[in-house]
Parts: structure tokens; sequence; C-alpha cells
């Protein structure tokens, strides 16, 4: 953790970022490169097996992305990164904006927040339009309710859901396990 008085030179291996602010003053810490693809390693073998290399996983994400926060900085960094194919999306975006960019772009993995889904849900319900299924969805940032998730398995068949429980600091800390319903603590990850 770095506090805002820090004005040394960052190693290349590592970035800055910045928590929200949510609860006072933003928290910056410093992270490696080697953070940003563990979100991959959290998709069981099934979903992962379809891919014969990084270049056959399309990645989309449908976040806030405000200045420094692990959001934009590790977006930013997929879009500069060739091998991998990647779509940033912004939440604050209108819904039909989501689904359109899902429909286009056909990710094999989306990562979202649980109200981006739900909004998707209520505008399909309501416009009747279709809404492309990535293989599996990564949800974090908010409480993933049961009951909102049997309606996403409508929309979104054949989906798998993995929701985790992530903060800037830690970066991922917990994973819903391969059955669902409860999370896991990363043990390899993290220390709590």
């Amino acid at each position: 953790i770095i506090n805002r008085s820090f004005k040394g030179k960052i190693d290349k291996k590592c970035f800055l970022m910045s928590t929200s602010g949510s609860t006072g003053e933003p928290i910056r810490v410093l992270k490696s490169f080697d953070s940003i693809f563990s979100i991959l390693s959290l998709s069981n073998s099934k979903v992962i097996r379809n891919f014969q290399s990084l270049k056959d996983i399309k990645i989309m994400t449908i976040l806030v992305y405000a200045p420094e926060t692990m959001e934009e900085v590790l977006t930013d960094f997929l879009l500069k990164v060739k091998r991998i194919n990647f779509r940033r999306v912004n939440a604050l975006n209108e819904v039909k904006e989501y689904i359109r960019e899902l429909n286009e772009y056909h990710p094999s993995i989306l990562i979202t927040y649980p109200s981006v889904l739900k909004d998707i849900y209520m505008y399909q319900l309501q416009s009747g339009c279709e809404v492309f299924s990535p293989n599996l969805i990564v949800t974090s940032g908010e409480i993933f309710e049961v009951n909102v998730r049997n309606r996403l398995k409508k929309i979104f068949k054949g989906s798998q859901f993995i929701d985790t429980y992530f903060c800037t600091e830690g970066g991922i800390i917990a994973a819903e396990c391969k059955e669902g319903g409860k999370k896991v603590i990363l043990e390899n990850r993290v220390y709590l």
C-alpha cells in the first residue's frame, strides 16, 4: 500500500492502482502484472478445454472504469495485449448498448456485476430481444442473489456462472466452487 505522497519510480513489472475510496480516502496499491491473468484460473477445465490457446478466448467486461481502479488498470492492460481478444464496455451505458456489444462481439468470457446482468434480464423481458450467451460469466462487486441467478439462466442458456469476492488490495479472495452456491477461499492466493 502506497500513500498519496509517494513520488518514487515504479518497477516495470508493477502498476499502481487505487480503491474507489467508498469508505473515505482511496488506498493506492502496487500490483504485479501476473495478477491480471488470475481470473482465468477460476474457470473449470470443462470451459477452458474448448479453447486451444489464448487467441481462442474472447473476453468482454461490462464494468465502471474510474481512474487508477482495478477495472481501469486491468482493462487498459488487456486492450494493449495483442494476444488476447478483449472488449471493454462501460457499465454506465444504456442496457441496450450492453446487449448490442454482447451480440456483436460474442465473448467466451464475460466479467461484470450482478446488477448489470439483472438489467439485461429486465430489458430482455420487456423487449423480447435475443441475448448472446458467453461460455463463462464471472461476477463480482455485489451480492449475486440466488433468485436473480436462476432467472438469468433462462436468457444465458448454457453459460456457467462463477461469483467471486474481489478487492483491489487483495485481488480475488474467494470464488464459487464448481457446484455453485458457496464461495471457497483461494488459499493458494491469499491468507486471511
